[in-house]
C-alpha cells in the first residue's frame, strides 16, 4: 500500500511466525524476492520495521516484547543478505494500530480480525538524498 508514509509491505505474522513466537519459520524464504527488493532499497532510503500483535495477552512474555522482538528477526534476516541498518528503525507497535477493528467482532470474525493484525510491516520511506548524491560520483 501507498500512502503519506511511503511504501508499506504487510506480511501476515502466521506467514512468519508460529502464534506467540518471534523465531522466523523456515517459509520466510518465499518471501525473498519482496525482500530482496527492500535490501535494494535500503541502500538509499529510509525502512522502517515495525512488529504488531493481536489484543491477546502474551503468556510468555508481553506483546511489547514480541512485537519488538519480531520486527527484530525480520531485520536480522535482511542483514545476512545485506540491508543497510545505517537507514533503518525497528518500532514495536504490541496491539496498538490494528488494521481491522475488534468492535462487535465474535466468533469467526473476532479471529479473523486477530489474525489481521499480527504481523510485520516494512515501510519504505523517502530517499536519503545524501546518499544518491554519492552514489551519483
Amino acid at each position: 500500500k501507498l500512502d503519506k508514509e511511503g511504501l508499506i509491505v504487510n506480511f501476515s505474522s502466521a506467514a512468519q511466525f508460529k502464534s506467540g513466537k518471534y523465531e522466523l519459520l523456515d517459509t520466510v524464504v518465499v518471501m525473498q524476492p519482496v525482500f530482496d527488493e527492500i535490501i535494494k532499497e535500503s541502500q538509499y532510503r529510509y525502512i522502517d520495521i515495525a512488529g504488531y500483535t493481536d489484543d491477546q495477552k502474551g503468556q510468555n512474555m508481553t506483546n511489547w516484547e514480541l512485537s519488538a522482538k519480531r520486527a527484530l528477526s525480520i531485520q536480522q534476516y535482511l542483514e545476512k543478505f545485506g540491508l543497510n541498518n545505517q537507514n533503518v528503525r525497528l518500532m514495536a507497535y504490541a496491539e496498538n494500530m490494528p488494521l481491522v477493528s475488534y468492535d462487535n467482532k465474535k466468533d469467526k470474525n473476532l479471529e479473523k480480525a486477530r489474525e489481521a493484525n499480527r504481523r510485520v510491516s516494512i515501510i519504505i520511506r523517502e530517499a536519503r538524498f545524501d546518499k544518491l548524491e554519492k552514489m551519483k560520483k
